[in-house]
């Protein structure tokens, strides 16, 4: 999870179904929060990282009515 600091947080998950190459987190995160779906392997508790500009505009086009 990212902090609102853009820190990161490791928590447990626990998923549910899959389907499509989707999974369903059933335990471990709330609406909204942001997670990272990249490169994982290189954090440690407390880094810091950034949003990508592209993802940038994703999140924009999602928040738009």
């Amino acid at each position: 999870m990212v902090r609102t600091d853009s820190t990161v947080e490791v928590r447990p998950l626990k998923t549910g179904a899959d389907s499509e190459g989707l999974v369903i987190v059933t335990n471990g995160l709330s609406a909204g929060e942001r997670v990272v779906t990249t490169n994982q392997y290189r954090l440690q508790p407390g880094a810091h990282v950034r949003l990508l500009a592209a993802e940038q505009s994703k999140v924009a086009q999602r928040a738009e009515p």
